[in-house]
């Protein structure tokens, strides 16, 4: 039977969480025969291989594992497309899960639209299910343009997109690898070039929040800052690159999710990390807009916090800003 859906599992180090992951995916052996389950081991050091097997060989038409060296994330997403046969392919972290309740409906849903990239609803979990926020999208039903999605284009994340895989293929797509965060590049380029889009009007995706040693953990991300700004360069030049041949509604979503996640690196950086380690880092960014997207760049001069336009006073301080970073920052804590 032919695959209607790939689903990439990166995992690294997961033993607490895969087995959850893993069972989530369950549903009726009709649906199954249609599922491909790739589980890409990076190296992990611990069980999260030898849960992955036992999956294998409990449901081999369903589960692979593919063993390979630590590559970090996007090395895995790249390893999983390149292995994939479905029709769409979908991407699950191996600490997340799915709504088994709805996946199979799911399923159908796939199996009856041929639309470049399909949406679904998400919800944030902590490690006891309970629901932090809800993600719905207030879409039509059916097969829409792209230009639906713009408006919305803040709230899109990885964990609510399929694309169909044949289109990641035609641009060549691949992930920046040796880094983390490249879950935005899943949510910029190919989304850019879905054309038609549909929408499953339910919970599939529960994203878990408040993990130890999570890569959105403040420490974790300022640690790793060098990462994410590496990946956004990359999709500036991106961006860039394909700014002659993409339509204005694709241009335009595309301007719009480098302006969010621009918005969110320099808030970071300037207000919720609690140091100045990426002083340097952040300089040279700042630099590289203003030479790359001057419409971006001067657009982070109406950033503020407690009515303090942070982003332009920044600017005119450094390199002499350490005194206003501390500042800002103790503002920060004082407000909260």
């Amino acid at each position: 039977m032919d695959k209607v859906l790939s689903i990439v599992i990166p995992t690294y180090n997961m033993e607490k969480y895969l087995d959850k992951c893993l069972s989530s995916l369950i549903v009726s052996d009709e649906k199954m025969n249609g599922l491909e389950i790739l589980v890409i081991i990076d190296g992990s050091k611990d069980k999260s291989s030898e849960i992955g097997h036992s999956y294998e060989t409990k449901y081999p038409g369903t589960f692979r594992v593919i063993d390979k060296e630590n590559g970090n994330y996007g090395s895995c997403v790249n390893r999983g497309l390149k292995e994939a046969k479905g029709k769409y392919i979908k991407i699950l972290d191996a600490d997340d899960y799915f709504e088994t309740s709805n996946f199979e409906r799911y399923i159908e849903f796939l199996e009856k639209t041929d639309a470049d990239a399909i949406i679904n609803d998400m919800c944030k979990v902590t490690e006891d299910e309970e629901v932090k926020l809800y993600f719905n999208f207030d879409f039509p039903s059916g097969i829409f343009k792209l230009s639906e999605v713009v408006g919305n284009a803040e709230k899109m994340w990885m964990h609510c997109v399929a694309y169909k895989a044949q289109n990641l293929r035609d641009i060549n797509y691949k992930q920046t690898e040796g880094i983390s965060y490249t879950d935005q590049e899943w949510i910029f380029l190919p989304m850019a070039i879905s054309h038609n889009v549909a929408y499953f009007n339910d919970i599939i995706y529960r994203y878990l929040v408040g993990r130890e040693g999570q890569t959105i953990d403040h420490k974790v991300w300022n640690k790793n800052f060098w990462q994410e700004l590496k990946g956004l360069r990359v999709m500036f030049d991106e961006y860039a690159k394909y700014s002659h041949t993409l339509d204005d509604v694709q241009l335009n979503y595309m301007k719009r999710r480098l302006m969010t996640r621009t918005r969110e690196c320099y808030t970071a950086y300037l207000v919720t990390f609690d140091s100045n380690d990426n002083y340097q880092l952040m300089v040279d960014f700042d630099k590289f807009l203003k030479k790359t997207n001057p419409e971006i760049y001067y657009s982070m001069d109406n950033l503020h916090f407690t009515k303090y336009h942070f982003v332009k006073a920044w600017r005119k301080n450094y390199p002499k800003n350490m005194f206003f970073i501390k500042l800002l920052k103790w503002i920060r804590g004082y407000s909260k």
